[in-house]
């Protein structure tokens, strides 16, 4: 009995997701007061949609 040939997926160049910022990134845990969590979620993400936008 012959095994069908698969007609989907595999692998080829320039495929996968795309770098969100040009370039790789790394999850970065820190310690930060209870009373400034709101307040650096708020810097981090300012500071994430400028350099996504450098990088468009």
């Amino acid at each position: 009995m012959k095994k069908k040939k698969e007609t989907r997926g595999g692998s080829g160049r320039g495929q996968g997701r795309h770098l969100k910022y040009g370039e790789e990134t790394v999850p970065v845990v820190i310690r930060v007061p209870v009373s400034k969590v709101k307040e650096f979620r708020q810097y981090a993400a300012l500071k994430l949609s400028e350099w996504l936008q450098g990088s468009s």
